[in-house]
Protein backbone atom coordinates (compact mmCIF):
# COMPACT_ATOMS: atom_id res chain seq x y z
CA UNK A 1 0.00 0.00 0.00
CA UNK A 2 1.12 3.32 -0.69
CA UNK A 3 1.10 6.72 1.23
CA UNK A 4 2.23 10.16 0.06
CA UNK A 5 3.45 12.71 2.54
CA UNK A 6 5.98 15.33 2.42
CA UNK A 7 7.13 14.62 6.05
CA UNK A 8 10.86 13.02 6.28
CA UNK A 9 10.82 9.57 7.37
CA UNK A 10 14.09 7.94 8.89
CA UNK A 11 14.94 4.84 8.02
CA UNK A 12 17.18 2.58 10.23
CA UNK A 13 18.56 -1.17 9.37
CA UNK A 14 15.24 -1.89 7.40
CA UNK A 15 12.83 -0.10 10.56
CA UNK A 16 11.18 3.22 9.50
CA UNK A 17 11.24 5.85 12.34
CA UNK A 18 9.40 8.92 12.56
CA UNK A 19 6.78 11.50 14.44
CA UNK A 20 4.78 11.47 11.72
CA UNK A 21 2.75 8.72 10.80
CA UNK A 22 3.48 5.06 9.13
CA UNK A 23 1.20 2.59 7.08
CA UNK A 24 1.33 -0.86 7.51
CA UNK A 25 -0.32 -3.92 6.59
CA UNK A 26 -1.47 -6.64 9.05
CA UNK A 27 0.78 -9.41 9.86
CA UNK A 28 2.39 -11.93 7.06
CA UNK A 29 1.62 -11.16 3.53
CA UNK A 30 -2.32 -11.84 3.61
CA UNK A 31 -4.33 -11.35 0.52
CA UNK A 32 -4.95 -7.41 -0.38
CA UNK A 33 -8.25 -5.76 0.91
CA UNK A 34 -9.58 -3.40 -1.35
CA UNK A 35 -11.09 -0.32 -0.08
CA UNK A 36 -15.10 -0.54 -0.17
CA UNK A 37 -17.88 2.48 -1.12
CA UNK A 38 -18.40 4.22 2.35
CA UNK A 39 -22.09 5.16 3.75
CA UNK A 40 -23.01 7.41 6.30
CA UNK A 41 -19.94 9.90 4.79
CA UNK A 42 -20.32 14.05 5.94
CA UNK A 43 -20.69 15.82 3.86
CA UNK A 44 -17.03 17.87 2.27
CA UNK A 45 -18.43 21.51 3.04
CA UNK A 46 -18.77 19.72 7.23
CA UNK A 47 -14.84 20.73 8.32
CA UNK A 48 -14.87 19.70 12.04
CA UNK A 49 -13.93 22.73 14.26
CA UNK A 50 -10.68 23.97 14.20
CA UNK A 51 -9.07 22.41 17.58
CA UNK A 52 -12.32 20.00 18.48
CA UNK A 53 -12.25 16.98 19.29
CA UNK A 54 -14.05 14.13 17.09
CA UNK A 55 -15.51 10.60 19.29
CA UNK A 56 -14.10 7.43 18.80
CA UNK A 57 -15.95 5.82 15.88
CA UNK A 58 -17.51 9.27 14.64
CA UNK A 59 -16.55 10.71 11.72
CA UNK A 60 -14.30 14.09 11.27
CA UNK A 61 -13.77 16.13 8.31
CA UNK A 62 -10.08 17.52 7.60
CA UNK A 63 -8.25 19.24 4.95
CA UNK A 64 -4.98 17.60 3.49
CA UNK A 65 -2.19 19.10 1.53
CA UNK A 66 -0.07 17.19 -1.41
CA UNK A 67 2.52 18.67 -3.29
CA UNK A 68 1.89 16.40 -6.08
CA UNK A 69 -1.82 15.96 -5.81
CA UNK A 70 -4.61 16.77 -8.10
CA UNK A 71 -5.75 18.80 -6.71
CA UNK A 72 -3.52 19.21 -3.89
CA UNK A 73 -5.63 20.31 -1.34
CA UNK A 74 -8.66 17.47 -0.53
CA UNK A 75 -10.59 16.91 2.18
CA UNK A 76 -10.96 13.67 3.95
CA UNK A 77 -13.46 12.38 6.37
CA UNK A 78 -11.59 9.76 9.07
CA UNK A 79 -12.14 7.93 12.10
CA UNK A 80 -10.64 6.37 14.69
CA UNK A 81 -11.16 2.13 14.77
CA UNK A 82 -9.70 -0.75 16.98
CA UNK A 83 -6.38 -0.41 18.67
CA UNK A 84 -4.38 -3.38 20.03
CA UNK A 85 -1.62 -3.27 22.54
CA UNK A 86 1.52 -5.73 22.27
CA UNK A 87 3.88 -7.36 24.15
CA UNK A 88 7.04 -6.56 24.94
CA UNK A 89 8.57 -8.97 22.60
CA UNK A 90 6.88 -7.22 19.59
CA UNK A 91 10.16 -4.94 20.10
CA UNK A 92 12.93 -7.37 19.86
CA UNK A 93 13.72 -6.82 16.54
CA UNK A 94 13.05 -2.71 16.40
CA UNK A 95 16.00 -0.36 16.43
CA UNK A 96 15.55 3.19 16.24
CA UNK A 97 18.49 6.09 16.51
CA UNK A 98 18.80 6.54 20.64
CA UNK A 99 16.85 3.40 20.84
CA UNK A 100 13.82 2.56 22.68
CA UNK A 101 13.35 3.13 26.49
CA UNK A 102 13.38 -0.67 28.10
CA UNK A 103 9.89 -0.16 28.81
CA UNK A 104 8.30 0.98 25.80
CA UNK A 105 4.97 -0.75 24.82
CA UNK A 106 4.22 -1.12 21.21
CA UNK A 107 0.28 -0.40 20.14
CA UNK A 108 -1.27 -1.01 16.94
CA UNK A 109 -4.33 1.35 15.87
CA UNK A 110 -6.46 1.33 12.90
CA UNK A 111 -7.55 4.32 11.24
CA UNK A 112 -10.51 4.31 8.48
CA UNK A 113 -10.59 7.18 6.39
CA UNK A 114 -12.63 8.13 2.87
CA UNK A 115 -11.54 11.20 0.70
CA UNK A 116 -14.52 13.57 -0.06
CA UNK A 117 -13.16 15.54 -2.56
CA UNK A 118 -9.87 15.74 -4.44
CA UNK A 119 -7.47 13.50 -5.20
CA UNK A 120 -8.00 9.80 -4.34
CA UNK A 121 -4.84 9.34 -2.99
CA UNK A 122 -4.79 11.61 -0.17
CA UNK A 123 -4.59 10.22 3.28
CA UNK A 124 -4.39 11.77 6.37
CA UNK A 125 -1.95 9.11 7.76
CA UNK A 126 1.02 10.82 7.81
CA UNK A 127 0.15 13.64 9.74
CA UNK A 128 -0.99 11.79 13.14
CA UNK A 129 0.56 11.42 16.24
CA UNK A 130 -0.73 9.00 18.91
CA UNK A 131 -0.88 10.77 22.26
CA UNK A 132 -1.37 10.30 26.44
CA UNK A 133 -3.91 13.56 27.12
CA UNK A 134 -3.40 13.14 30.56
CA UNK A 135 0.37 13.46 30.46
CA UNK A 136 0.40 14.95 27.21
CA UNK A 137 2.66 12.10 26.13
CA UNK A 138 3.63 11.57 22.52
CA UNK A 139 3.85 8.49 21.35
CA UNK A 140 6.87 7.51 18.94
CA UNK A 141 5.45 6.61 15.51
CA UNK A 142 6.82 3.69 13.72
CA UNK A 143 6.71 2.39 10.12
CA UNK A 144 8.02 -1.89 10.54
CA UNK A 145 7.95 -4.62 8.21
CA UNK A 146 4.93 -6.57 7.81
CA UNK A 147 5.91 -9.42 9.96
CA UNK A 148 5.67 -7.07 12.87
CA UNK A 149 2.43 -5.58 12.41
CA UNK A 150 -0.23 -6.35 14.14
CA UNK A 151 -3.50 -4.31 14.17
CA UNK A 152 -6.68 -5.75 14.86
CA UNK A 153 -8.27 -5.00 11.31
CA UNK A 154 -6.19 -5.49 7.75
CA UNK A 155 -5.39 -2.67 6.36
CA UNK A 156 -7.01 -1.88 2.85
CA UNK A 157 -5.24 -1.34 -0.65
CA UNK A 158 -5.23 2.44 -1.97
CA UNK A 159 -8.67 3.81 -2.89
CA UNK A 160 -9.15 4.25 -6.34
CA UNK A 161 -11.63 6.65 -5.59
CA UNK A 162 -13.32 9.59 -3.75
CA UNK A 163 -15.91 8.08 -1.19
CA UNK A 164 -14.41 4.77 -0.80
CA UNK A 165 -13.35 3.62 2.41
CA UNK A 166 -9.90 2.68 3.29
CA UNK A 167 -8.51 1.26 6.21
CA UNK A 168 -5.06 2.08 7.37
CA UNK A 169 -2.95 1.09 10.62
CA UNK A 170 -1.01 3.02 12.71
CA UNK A 171 2.30 1.53 14.94
CA UNK A 172 3.24 3.32 17.38
CA UNK A 173 5.09 2.72 21.24
CA UNK A 174 4.71 4.67 24.28
CA UNK A 175 6.28 4.29 27.81
CA UNK A 176 4.58 1.56 30.05
CA UNK A 177 2.37 3.67 32.74
CA UNK A 178 0.76 6.09 29.81
CA UNK A 179 -2.43 5.21 27.38
CA UNK A 180 -3.09 6.23 24.33
CA UNK A 181 -6.20 7.68 24.11
CA UNK A 182 -6.20 9.82 20.83
CA UNK A 183 -4.57 10.64 17.98
CA UNK A 184 -3.76 14.40 16.81
CA UNK A 185 -3.78 15.70 13.35
CA UNK A 186 -1.68 17.92 12.76
CA UNK A 187 -2.14 20.06 8.90
CA UNK A 188 1.19 20.86 7.09
CA UNK A 189 1.49 23.63 4.22
CA UNK A 190 -1.42 25.46 6.25
CA UNK A 191 -0.64 28.35 3.97
CA UNK A 192 -2.66 26.58 1.32
CA UNK A 193 -5.46 25.59 3.13
CA UNK A 194 -8.77 27.27 3.45
CA UNK A 195 -9.54 26.19 7.00
CA UNK A 196 -8.07 26.88 10.46
CA UNK A 197 -5.19 24.45 10.78
CA UNK A 198 -5.35 24.36 14.79
CA UNK A 199 -4.57 20.31 15.23
CA UNK A 200 -7.89 18.11 15.50
CA UNK A 201 -7.73 15.31 17.96
CA UNK A 202 -9.75 12.09 17.46
CA UNK A 203 -10.51 9.67 20.57
CA UNK A 204 -9.01 6.67 20.37
CA UNK A 205 -11.01 3.34 22.21
CA UNK A 206 -9.40 1.19 24.81
CA UNK A 207 -7.33 -1.02 23.48
CA UNK A 208 -7.54 -4.54 23.64
CA UNK A 209 -4.67 -6.37 24.58
CA UNK A 210 -2.62 -8.90 22.54
CA UNK A 211 -3.57 -12.58 22.24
Amino acid sequence: MRFRSSLPLLIVGGIVASTALAGCSAGGDPDPVFPTAATGLPDATSLSEPGSTVAAGEWGVLQTYDSVGDPRVSVVAMKTGPVRKGTASDLDDVTIPGGLPDDSIAYYANISYSVLEGDHHASPMHQLTAVDTTSDEHATMLSVPSDLMNCPEQETEQATDVKQQAVGCLVFVMPEGTTPDAVVFTATHSDELDTDVSPLTFTLPAAESAS
